[in-house]
């Protein structure tokens, strides 16, 4: 079975805005069991190891999780909140960007005798001059001879980022396939039990099945539709998991194939579009396009000839009078070429 573990987010949900019933004898904790709310009910029931717990709300959201400890979670978020606002807008950017390394990339467009003759593209910080021919091999989209998407600089990125993750070993390897052994049991007694038990039995048996399984999950929960709790080993990592009456069917991969490019062409002829109506289309490193007014293009020539300027302050002066956003003027700097932009030097045509 294909394992789909799902890191929970834990909802923002005031605890005023719930009614806790518990039924039952004894403590119960309600950390880390994931709850799927019936929207049209708006109450659901779960199982616990010691009580049947009912809860209800007036704006239910799906799949939240409602630990106890959410105060203490809060109260670390809010202060995870305060420390990120006191960086400067500039370094909240770098933090969020797909892009931790270097943006630096030479490209080599081919030049086209005919195309697309109006607007204007930007890729990785490099003008690509008109006339454009815009081209899918069914994966990746092209730009006069340069890949625009996906991203060169974040598939290096990603390359990157895999070769820093240590391989599997042999224990992790044994933990995984005991969770899909135990995720494979759950289903069965669930397909068995749904619509021929009450449900109540059904999550009784599910339950103890998992409190039988502490080498895989401690603290479990199980709900109608799901069950969940904290993985074993992994330091306090909650999971969540579906349960469903059949596996969704495999797709197979010419057909996965064939959407993508036809995806893809419907990109070209979107891109396309654009163009012939004059627009201003960049590229950005982390994958992304955004439109720009082409008449501030001039700017750009002129903020990186400034002298006695910071890296970080032509940064600065591309978001605020050119871009508008910080990616595209972080590409920018790393890959500016005086030769690309010194047509824009006083018009911006």
């Amino acid at each position: 079975m294909k394992k789909n573990i799902l890191v929970v987010k834990y909802a923002t949900v005031a605890l005023t805005a719930l009614a806790v019933t518990i039924i039952g004898i004894g403590n119960v904790s309600a950390s880390s069991i994931p709850i799927e709310y019936d929207t049209q009910s708006q109450s659901n029931s779960f199982t616990t190891s010691s009580a049947t717990v009912t809860l209800s709300t007036s704006s239910a959201q799906p799949w939240q999780v409602l630990p106890a400890e959410i105060s203490a979670r809060k109260a670390r978020n809010q202060k995870v909140h305060e420390e990120w606002n006191k960086l400067p807008p500039i370094e909240q950017a770098r933090r969020s960007s797909g892009i931790k390394g270097s943006r630096k990339i030479a490209v080599s467009p081919v030049k086209q005798a005919d195309g697309i003759k109006t607007g204007l593209v930007i890729a990785y910080g490099h003008i690509i001059p008109p006339p454009y021919k815009i081209e899918t091999d069914g994966r990746n989209l092209l730009i006069n001879g340069v890949q625009v998407d996906p991203s060169l600089v974040g598939e290096r990125e990603r390359k990157k980022q895999s070769g820093l993750h240590s391989p599997m070993s042999p224990e992790q390897a044994k933990q995984y396939r005991r969770q899909d052994e135990v995720d494979s049991q759950v289903l069965a007694i669930y397909r068995a039990g749904a619509g021929k038990k009450p449900m109540e039995q059904v999550r009784t048996e599910i339950l103890e099945l998992l409190r039988k399984s502490t080498d895989v999950y401690l603290n479990p929960g199980v709900s109608d539709k799901g069950y969940g709790g904290e993985i074993a080993g992994s330091g306090g990592l909650q999971f969540s998991m579906p349960l469903t009456l059949a596996d969704s069917p495999k797709v197979p991969d010419s057909v996965i194939k064939a959407r993508a490019s036809e995806a893809r062409k419907d990109t070209v002829s979107m891109f396309s579009m654009d163009l012939k109506n004059g627009a201003c289309i960049v590229f950005v490193s982390d994958g992304y396009t955004i439109g720009v007014n082409k008449s501030r293009l001039g700017n750009v020539y002129d903020i990186m000839q400034e002298p006695g300027l910071s890296n970080d302050d032509r940064i600065e002066k591309l978001k605020t009078q050119v871009f508008n956003n910080y990616e595209a003027s972080f590409q920018i700097v790393e890959n500016y070429r005086p030769e690309e932009w010194k047509d824009f030097k006083v018009t911006g045509k």
